[in-house]
């Protein structure tokens, strides 16, 4: 397509310019994030903005490079199966936790959403941390106020990127 997005780019695009516009203006000294996302023509929703502001964020850091941002799909995406390995083995012992790991790493998904600018590896990623850290705390047996309170930072920040998958996680952890 001449661009290093994917044919029929919508959301790409349309992130891609929030997270410009915003950047920029934050190096120009305006720290009004929302303000600047506003500007840029779009009703934002509190659901939605998580992951232009993230974006920016990557963008105001490393100079709009979408090369640091893929590489950093990448790490997230490792980091997945790593979380998968983890919590597979403290349920179900070593070999299992590597054959789960293993089919995390070579799942399609995974690697095609690491090529897109979209939320899709860093919400699995959040959702995974999510479950993982609250599978060690829930088994640990001691449930203390500052690494639970740690622990909700997580669904928080996943509110402003898919509302339903974090109240989903928030609901099933205090369930159980």
């Amino acid at each position: 397509t001449g661009t290093p997005f994917s044919i029929g780019a919508g959301d790409e695009l349309y992130y891609e310019s929030v997270a410009l516009l915003v950047s920029d203006g934050i190096r120009e000294g305006n720290w009004h994030i929302l303000d600047l996302m506003h500007r840029h023509g779009a009703d934002i929703h509190f659901s939605d903005m998580g992951y232009p502001i993230y974006i920016s964020i990557l963008y105001w850091i490393f100079y709009d490079s979408i090369l640091i941002v893929r590489i950093i799909k990448a790490v997230l995406s490792a980091w997945t199966a790593v979380l998968v390995y983890k919590l597979a083995a403290r349920n179900f012992g070593e070999q299992t936790g590597r054959i789960a790991g293993v089919f995390c790493m070579l799942m399609p998904n995974l690697m095609y959403y690491c090529s897109f600018q979209l939320k899709e590896v860093e919400m699995v990623f959040l959702a995974m941390l999510f479950v993982e850290r609250a599978d060690f705390l829930l088994r640990n047996g001691k449930l203390t106020l500052l690494p639970t309170a740690a622990l909700m930072l997580i669904p928080l920040s996943l509110f402003m990127i898919r509302t339903a998958l974090a109240a989903t996680l928030v609901l099933a952890f205090f369930c159980t």
